[in-house]
Order: C-alpha cells, then sequence, then structure tokens
C-alpha cells in the first residue's frame, strides 16, 4: 500500500512536466510531524504542493464511497482534518482549507457524479467579463473532476466484476455496462476468439442492432474487427460495412 506514492512518481517522471508533479505525488503521504512515509519527513522539508494535496487527498478519501465503508459527512471530515492540523496536515493548509472546504463541497456536490451518465461535456466557451471567465474556468474544471470521478469509479467496478465468480456471460454484460460511462456508444459488441477455427464470434452485444451483430462471425483477419484483434491493432473511424459479408 506505501509503495504506490513512490510507483506513482517513477510512472509520472519521464513525462516534463512544467512544475514539480513528481515531488507532489512521492511526498504527499508524508507527516509534519515526521510520521508520515516513504521518508520521514517533516515540516519545511514537505513541498508546499504536497501537503495541500495531502489535505485534498485526505479529504476526497474521507467522504468519497469506499467498498470497505460508508463515506464521512463532509462535516465530520473537515473535524478530522481540523483536528490533524500541526501533526499530520501543515497548519497553515488547513487554515486555508478551512476556509473554503465546506462550501466548495457543497459546489462539488450539486454535480452529483451518479447522476451526470452521458453529460461529460465541458461548459460551453467563455464569457467576455473577467468575472464570467472565472466562473466559466471554475465550472469547467469541476466538470473535469466530475468526470474523471465516474470513470475511475466504473473501472473499479469493471476490476472487481472480472475478480468474482461470474460466469462468462453475466461478467461480460456488467462490464459492457459500466464501460459506457467510460466511452459512451450506442452499440457495444465483444468478441472472442475461436483458436479452433480460426474465427471470432460475438460474446456479448448491447445496444441498437443487436440481432445482426449477435449472428454476425468474422473470420480471424477479414474486416475491421478480424484485422484488430489479427494484429493487435486499433481500428477507428473505418465504414463498419466491411466486418460485414457482402451478397452476392
Amino acid at each position: 500500500m506505501k509503495s504506490h506514492v513512490e510507483i506513482g512518481a517513477n510512472i509520472l517522471e519521464p513525462i516534463h512536466f512544467p512544475y514539480p508533479v513528481v515531488p507532489i505525488i512521492r511526498y504527499h503521504h508524508e507527516r509534519v510531524n515526521g510520521s508520515g512515509y516513504p521518508f520521514g519527513l517533516q515540516g519545511h522539508e514537505i513541498p508546499l504542493g504536497s501537503k495541500i494535496l495531502a489535505v485534498a487527498d485526505t479529504f476526497d478519501a474521507l467522504t468519497a464511497q469506499r467498498t470497505y465503508r460508508t463515506p464521512l459527512s463532509i462535516q465530520d471530515a473537515i473535524a478530522l482534518i481540523h483536528d490533524e492540523a500541526g501533526t499530520s496536515f501543515d497548519a497553515e493548509v488547513v487554515k486555508a482549507f478551512l476556509s473554503v472546504a465546506e462550501s466548495t463541497a457543497q459546489e462539488v456536490a450539486l454535480l452529483d457524479t451518479n447522476k451526470q451518465v452521458g453529460k461529460t461535456s465541458l461548459p460551453t466557451t467563455a464569457q467576455d467579463s473577467e468575472q464570467e471567465h472565472k466562473l466559466w474556468l471554475r465550472t469547467k474544471g469541476f466538470t473535469e473532476i466530475a468526470s474523471t470521478h465516474r470513470e475511475i469509479y466504473a473501472l473499479h467496478e469493471i476490476f472487481q466484476t472480472v475478480g468474482k465468480s461470474l460466469n462468462l456471460e453475466d461478467t461480460l454484460r456488467i462490464i459492457c455496462t459500466k464501460l459506457k460511462s467510460v466511452v459512451p456508444f450506442t452499440t457495444g459488441v465483444v468478441y472472442l476468439k475461436n483458436k479452433k477455427n480460426d474465427t471470432i464470434h460475438p460474446a456479448m452485444v448491447t445496444g441498437e442492432y443487436s440481432e445482426q451483430l449477435s449472428k454476425n462471425w468474422i473470420a480471424l483477419g477479414e474486416g475491421l474487427t478480424g484485422y484488430s484483434i489479427a494484429f493487435s491493432q486499433q481500428v477507428v473511424n473505418c465504414d463498419p460495412s466491411l466486418d460485414f459479408h457482402k451478397e452476392t
């Protein structure tokens, strides 16, 4: 569990960010009293960005739904962070957090990510006045956060499903249902490869044209899907009719 900060930092290290993202990630579980990890840094040894992320990350973890517990209320989470000021968290950072925590949390809650399925579009273009532009940027930021949160939660549920003892059909159905909130689609098909006769068949079909697609077996290497599977290459923006046998 504690290795995730190093893993995250190492993943991001090759990317040349215009600001110090990697140290922020690497040290965001350090505590001002030296009780954190991975290096046991304390006080001014911890970057300011990491101190800010530590508070934000903790608040998000406390108020988010987890498989092992129900979320705390906004007030309870704020109280817990307040009690850890000067011990786990930087006192000045906590002070700044407390000044905006409740109002900002309520603003984010209005997005209600569970009811935003399919609503991934960002706000319209910014308005001319400075105040309107700031409001647009704020709304745009919250919308992006909500969209990302929804995608992460959907992927988490997919991984949970794969790990459970479900039959193939139920597993594929749940995956298709959850995947739709990550990549919206009108029709989804999951093909499986038959190694005995080099064909692929639609093991799960959802959405429009399900009846027609459920009967569409494809030879490996033929059509868009056959090519994609045979050569492990993604295919986008192509004519889907290539997947169907033309009547002679």
